[in-house]
């Protein structure tokens, strides 16, 4: 006759197979993490267009944004409450040049122009990878996955990184994600990818 504590082990084994055998699997489940980032690395031309709201315990603006990538190169058309209600930033590697107001600043990063900006500073050069849900390379980070395998949360540079949805799927891109540190909070909303 068995004791308490083998009938408890068979139905925690049991129990154990039982939910291993009722995991769904979806058929846009990206099967392969590292192919799934690595495509999205090896597209070295995209725009992308939409929306954003940032702000901070003292203000808050909401802007449109343009941002397109050929290459290395980067021009970023922000439109909106900055202040200046038009800013451009265009550059590569470490050459940047924010025009704004009939001026140009030059600057060494995208982060740099960031800080020019946004307080605090927005970190622009790991947006650039964020907005297409990978983490920037050679930094450390933390991810949780959704559903399909693809970034759900990411917590890198002292910021986190939350994934609402994703359009498409050749290959799956974020539309709406949320960029926290502290009391900054940075919502973008992309409604065309090209």
């Amino acid at each position: 006759m068995m004791n308490i504590w083998q009938k408890s082990l068979i139905a925690l084994v049991g129990a154990s197979l039982i939910g291993c055998a009722t995991v769904p699997e979806t058929q846009k489940q990206v099967a392969n993490w590292e192919s799934h980032q690595q495509t999205i690395m090896n597209i070295r031309n995209w725009q992308a267009t939409g929306k954003a709201s940032v702000r901070n315990s003292e203000e808050a603006s909401t802007l449109s944004i343009d941002w397109q990538r050929q290459g290395v190169r980067d021009q970023v058309v922000l439109t909106g409450q900055l202040g200046i209600g038009r800013a451009e930033l265009e550059g590569s590697g470490n050459s940047y040049v924010l025009k704004a107001n009939g001026e140009e600043y030059p600057a060494s990063s995208l982060s740099e122009m960031g800080a020019m900006l946004f307080t605090p500073a927005l970190p622009l050069n790991e947006i650039g990878f964020w907005i297409r849900g990978i983490p920037a390379p050679n930094q450390p980070f933390i991810a949780e996955y959704n559903e399909l395998g693809l970034l759900g949360r990411l917590e890198q540079a002292g910021w986190e990184i939350e994934y609402e949805r994703y359009q498409g799927d050749q290959p799956p891109l974020p539309d709406k994600l949320t960029i926290t540190q502290d009391d900054a909070v940075a919502k973008i909303i992309v409604r065309e990818w090209q």
